[in-house]
């Protein structure tokens, strides 16, 4: 765990309200720094003093995986299923890419539909797709 991961984890964690109280947890876990340091580190992580207690100002935000399904249909079309809002941004950077091959895309919510003229095997078509879209 780096200091600034150790550092955001005891603030959002623990009801602190002083640097004192953060410098001790921090040390309990192996790490030793002066408050010229911790200072900084708060500055980074955007943390701040607020009613007398240290808070993180970020935007907690969920976090998901974006999950993405490839499908060949034959003769020249490729699939591309993808989560819900990203198929618009998916199809640019497939498009932005230029891979031979590949003539045109359309773009739904979640889907995207591949034209592959026949210069290429879909299956090598796919394959470029799959690693663009890890």
């Amino acid at each position: 765990m780096t200091l600034e991961e150790l550092v955001l984890e005891i603030v959002n964690k623990n009801v602190i309200e002083n640097q004192k109280t953060i410098l001790k947890l921090i040390a309990k876990k192996g790490f030793d720094i002066d408050q010229s340091t911790l200072s900084r580190v708060l500055k980074k992580l955007d943390i701040q003093k607020k009613l007398g207690r240290y808070t993180s100002t970020m935007e907690k935000t969920p976090s998901f995986k974006v999950k993405h399904f490839i499908l060949e249909v034959p003769p020249n079309l490729i699939i591309v299923k993808t989560t819900s809002g990203f198929a618009n941004a998916l199809t640019v950077n497939i498009d932005q890419k230029n891979i031979e091959g590949i003539e045109g895309t359309i773009a739904g919510d979640d889907t995207i539909f591949v034209a592959v003229s026949q210069k290429r095997p879909l299956s090598e078509i796919k394959k470029e797709l799959e690693t663009l879209v890890r």
